[in-house]
């Protein structure tokens, strides 16, 4: 594993075309075909409205000054005890190398700066395990909101 100097930061308004190109190539990582990602397309476009909407925290982890992956957190997904880990997308060149550890411990730590007791995460059923290992509990499964008649795991981290 290359050592990369990767960094937390907020996100710029006109990197939202760039977050989108990435939640797709991190989606379509698991192997789903064209067809089927297609049903995703609202759910992973990022416009510069919810960039700078007081609802959503992004930021964005830098691999060697590029982006490399992002987070959001809807503050108002819940209870006021809770956020609603939105997205976490690590390019697919850069799975394997711890960044996805570290980004979910920064969506963890700014969820409990902001008060919350816990982090619910409507996760793809192919990274399920990845936030089981970061600590978190399946609470269910529940409906898919991008396809109909799926079901994904829904899943709760406590702060």
């Amino acid at each position: 594993m290359s050592q990369v100097d990767f960094e937390v930061r907020e996100v710029d308004p006109t990197e939202a075309q760039q977050l989108t190109q990435l939640a797709h190539l991190a989606k379509a990582y698991w192997g789903y075909s064209p067809k089927f990602m297609e049903a995703f397309d609202d759910e992973l476009t990022i416009n510069a409205d919810d960039l700078i909407d007081d609802r959503y925290l992004f930021r964005v982890g830098t691999c060697d000054g590029r982006i490399c992956s992002f987070y959001a957190l809807d503050m108002e997904a819940g209870p006021d005890d809770s956020v609603e880990l939105n997205a976490l997308f690590v390019e697919p060149t850069s799975i394997g190398k711890g960044l996805g550890q570290r980004l979910f411990e920064h969506a963890a730590q700014k969820a409990r700066a902001l008060g919350a007791s816990h982090m619910m995460i409507h996760s793809d059923p192919y990274a399920e395990k990845f936030y089981i290992k970061m600590g978190a509990t399946k609470v269910k499964d529940i409906p898919s909101r991008s396809v109909e008649g799926r079901d994904i795991p829904l899943l709760q981290f406590n702060l």
